[in-house]
C-alpha cells in the first residue's frame, strides 16, 4: 500500500510582497514606526561593530606596549561607546512598542471589518473559517 505524500501548499504571497504591504501600511498609519525600526537596525549594526572592534583595539595597544594612559583611554572610549549605543538601543526598543501595537491594531481592525462585511454564505464555508482562524492566530 502506497503512502500518499502530503502536498505542500504554496503561499499566495511571498516574503517581499508581505514586507512591502506592511511597510506601506506603516507609512499610512504610523510613519514613526518606520523611522524607529530603521534606527533600531542601525544601532544593532553599530553595537555589533563596536563589540567586534573592542578586543583587537585593546590587544593592539597591549602588543605595541603603548603607555598605560593610552590603553586606559582606548578602554574608556570603547566602554563609553558601548554604553551610549546600548542606551540608545533600549530607548528605541521601548519607543517601538507603541507604534508596533498601533500597526497590529490596524491589521486586526481590517480583519474585523472584512469579517463584518463578508457575504453571509461565507460564514458557513469551511475554507473561510479555516483562513479566518489562521489569520487570528498570526495577528495575536
Amino acid at each position: 500500500m502506497a503512502i500518499a505524500k502530503p502536498t505542500k501548499e504554496k503561499p499566495q504571497y511571498n516574503l517581499w510582497q508581505i514586507s512591502a504591504y506592511m511597510i506601506s501600511l506603516a507609512w499610512k498609519e504610523q510613519k514613526s514606526v518606520l523611522a524607529v525600526c530603521l534606527c533600531t537596525a542601525v544601532l544593532a549594526v553599530a553595537l555589533n561593530l563596536a563589540e567586534l572592534f573592542i578586543a583587537p583595539a585593546i590587544l593592539s595597544k597591549v602588543e605595541l606596549a603603548s603607555p598605560l594612559s593610552e590603553l586606559l583611554i582606548t578602554i574608556t572610549l570603547f566602554t563609553a561607546t558601548l554604553l551610549i549605543l546600548r542606551a540608545l538601543q533600549a530607548y528605541t526598543n521601548a519607543n517601538t512598542r507603541c507604534g508596533r501595537f498601533a500597526i497590529r491594531f490596524c491589521v486586526a481592525s481590517m480583519m474585523h471589518d472584512k469579517l463584518a462585511t463578508t457575504s453571509y454564505s461565507n460564514t458557513g464555508n469551511a475554507d473561510f473559517i479555516k483562513k479566518l482562524e489562521s489569520s487570528r492566530t498570526k495577528v495575536s
